[in-house]
């Protein structure tokens, strides 16, 4: 196992040298490629990976095919095929980690991977489809990894086996997201997981990205040291990003054809300045149970700003309609109004930089989510509702054979896929500085969760920002009373979900 692990540092650290001298002759030698602290560091961040064990016992299911729900790639920012499976070798980083991982898996423990993708342009249907079969007593899946909102909604159909009786499943390693798993979890049960199973946990990950040449042009100081001193604040974002507009298109008029120095949507990008500012919708109590609290002075003055920070500037150009004016769907606009290099500033996740920016011409950096003010303790970002859960079935016919083989997976997406994604490919194919492999570290430490987000299903609180901002309305208060009882009782019954939970 050792003479493997060290194998495998080998070959991926080869590639990222590769990676790292075509990007460097790609840009005329302006990125920095020394490559001596970095190889020592690649190696052992590797080697110490493949050598936690993943402590599963030795089986043999004889061909099993193991049958994963998964969503088809309907959307712009959908990755959900290949995050899962590849066919073959292609010469791809993260397609041939995959690939690897699941061999390896597959072959340990004899069985076969079968993906079962359902359309996803209803981004309801996959865990529809999934609910109406186990409800009907069928067993068809033994997985489901699919849309937050939509599986969380799901919850109190009891269709999900919790993970906590699941045979050979180990939270306590580190493939398993220590903070999801703590928010989804209550009187001791789980009916749902993330790790490193699926780099679509990573991909969703909100961050900022900034454009290095309209930055220059204004003579705005890099931003990173400003990262590190705590001065990263939505005040300071928004004083070096209000005057910054050009009429591209010379018709007097601001419109999607011009330069700001702002650019995000009214939906997610939004809604994860509730946990970036560090105001969550739910706390645990001192029962173990989540409860809102929202209702706080911090809110309304959140919602203040940015309704004046969207709303009060030439700079600042926020969508806060479903569709754009040319008829494409949200999600398009700011990796299209980045790409186009119209936006200083944009808010965005990670898979951008990974499927939209890959030929953009302008040099690029990452960036967190400011902070609220310098008295907050750290940065905060959070995980799009398109992100994943993982959900098994109560159904299941063996359960030690799912936990072995998601255990498995899990581990070798930990050991193999992670690294060629988050180092390999992220962190030195789409980077283009050393300061943005730092900030992309520092996003990825400060990814949180809430129960009032994961479990939300649109009938909580957690979109309250989308919903008041998108109507520029400002009155909270107003907005609280009239959805408080709403929400409370939502959440009340996915609790009882949990309480009621026996088998």
């Amino acid at each position: 196992m050792k003479l493997k692990a060290l194998l495998l540092a080998a070959v991926v650290l080869l590639q990222i040298v590769a990676l790292a001298s075509c990007m460097q002759e790609k840009q005329g030698g302006s990125v920095s490629t020394d490559e001596g602290p970095a190889e020592e560091t690649t190696l052992s961040e590797l080697e110490s990976r493949a050598a936690i064990p993943d402590d599963l016992p030795e089986a043999n299911f004889e061909g099993y095919l193991f049958r994963i729900l998964t969503r088809t790639n309907a959307w712009s920012i959908c990755d959900h095929i290949a995050d899962l499976y590849a066919e073959q070798i292609t010469g791809d980083v993260i397609n041939d980690a995959v690939y690897n991982r699941n061999k390896k898996v597959e072959e340990r423990f004899n069985f076969k991977i079968s993906l079962i993708p359902i359309d996803s342009s209803d981004e309801s249907l996959p865990t529809a489809t999934f609910t109406r079969s186990v409800m009907a007593g069928d067993d068809e899946y033994d997985i489901i990894i699919d849309h937050m909102i939509y599986m969380g909604m799901a919850s109190f159909n009891h269709v999900f086996y919790n993970w906590y009786d699941v045979p050979n499943v180990n939270f306590e390693k580190p493939w398993w997201v220590a903070d999801a798993t703590l928010k989804l979890t209550i009187d001791g049960k789980s009916f749902f997981a993330l790790g490193d199973l699926s780099y679509n946990s990573l991909d969703y990950t909100y961050c900022m990205y900034f454009n290095k040449r309209i930055w220059n042009d204004y003579n705005i100081p890099m931003p990173y040291q400003k990262v590190r001193d705590r001065e990263w604040t939505i005040d300071y974002v928004i004083s070096i990003t209000k005057d910054v507009y050009q009429d591209l298109n010379s018709n007097q008029k601001k419109d999607d054809e011009d330069l700001f120095g702002y650019v995000s949507n009214v939906y997610s990008a939004t809604v994860t300045y509730t946990w970036a500012f560090d105001n969550p919708i739910t706390k645990f109590n001192e029962d173990g149970l989540p409860e809102l609290v929202l209702n706080n002075e911090k809110t309304p003055a959140i919602l203040e700003k940015l309704n004046s920070f969207y709303n009060d500037y030439d700079g600042v150009n926020v969508l806060l309609t479903h569709t754009m004016r040319d008829g494409r769907n949200w999600m398009d606009f700011v990796p299209w109004m980045f790409s186009e290099g119209r936006a200083m500033l944009a808010t965005g996740m990670f898979l951008y930089a990974k499927m939209m920016f890959r030929d953009l011409q302008d040099d690029y950096g990452f960036l967190p989510y400011p902070l609220w003010d310098e008295k907050q303790p750290q940065y905060y970002t959070m995980l799009d509702g398109h992100g994943p859960l993982f959900g098994i079935p109560v159904t299941v016919t063996n359960p030690a054979r799912t936990g072995i083989i998601v255990e498995g997976l899990s581990a070798e997406g930990y050991k193999i896929v992670t690294p060629a994604y988050y180092d390999v490919a992220l962190k030195t194919k789409f980077t283009r500085d050393e300061e943005s492999a730092e900030m992309i570290d520092l996003v990825l430490s400060v990814r949180t969760f809430d129960f009032g987000y994961m479990y939300d299903g649109w009938n909580g609180m957690a979109f309250y920002l989308q919903n008041l901002l998108s109507a520029k309305n400002t009155n909270f208060a107003s907005y609280y009373r009239s959805n408080e009882t709403k929400a409370i009782s939502y959440y009340e019954k996915v609790i009882q979900a949990y309480l009621d939970y026996d088998l």
